[in-house]
Formats: structure tokens, sequence, C-alpha cells
């Protein structure tokens, strides 16, 4: 006779409830380590999509900034005469500046943003950390 065959029917039902608890505990564990990743991903790629929008708004703030000195220089060389023109360019250049100035207040904001999404990845990397020890 074999150990199952001398348990109670209560001892062999505890038995598989043991085993079902386990492999519950165990699947539930997986579960949480894939919705971890899963939030880690998002909060890398958000980082890496503010990145982008980074690099862009401080290339065009650098275009902007080239455009306002080469219009300054015509209006301050004594090239153009033509009060009208010198009008336009001033008015330009003005325009310019609070586009760049946008800009700049975007970038803030955007660096911003950069950091609380770096902050989300290295709470998801103590999230997995914790999960990581529970095992």
């Amino acid at each position: 006779m074999t150990d199952l065959n001398k348990l109670t029917i209560a001892e062999a039902r505890d038995v598989l409830r043991s085993g079902i608890a386990t492999r519950n505990a165990a699947f539930n564990q997986l579960i949480a380590e894939l919705e971890v990743e899963a939030l880690r991903s998002k909060a890398e790629e958000l980082v890496a999509r503010l990145g982008r929008e980074v690099s862009r708004n401080e290339d065009e703030t650098t275009q902007l900034t080239e455009k306002i000195e080469v219009e300054q220089k015509r209006v301050m060389s004594g090239d153009v005469t033509n009060a009208k023109e010198i009008q336009h360019l001033t008015r330009e250049i003005d325009s310019l500046k609070r586009r760049r100035e946008k800009l700049e207040m975007e970038q803030i904001a955007l660096l911003e943003r950069v950091e609380k999404a770096k902050g989300q990845v290295t709470k998801v990397d103590m999230g997995l950390e914790q999960l990581a020890q529970k095992e």
C-alpha cells in the first residue's frame, strides 16, 4: 500500500488544497511580475518619447536663435535702409523671440515630465526587486 492509500479522504483533500494553493501563489506571483514588467516597458517608452520631444524642442530653439541673430545683424548692419523693412524685420525678430521663449517654457515642462517618468521606472524597478525577494 502506498502512502496515498493510507491517507484519509480529509487528509487527501488537504494535500490537494495545499498543492493548489501553492500553484495559485506561484501563478499570482508570475502575473504580478508580468504586470510590473509591462509597467516598466511603458515607463521606458514614455522616457524615450519625451527624450525625442526634448531633442526636437532643442533643435527648434537653436534654429530660432540662429535666425534671430541673422535678422538682428541685418537690421544692425545698416544694409537695410527702408523704414518699413526695418519695422518688418523688428516685428519678425520679436515674433521669433516670443516663439523661442514659448519653446523654452515647453522645454522646462518636458524636462520635468522626463524626470517624473524616470522616477516611475525607478519605482517599477524597486517593485521588481521586491517581487524577486519574495521568491
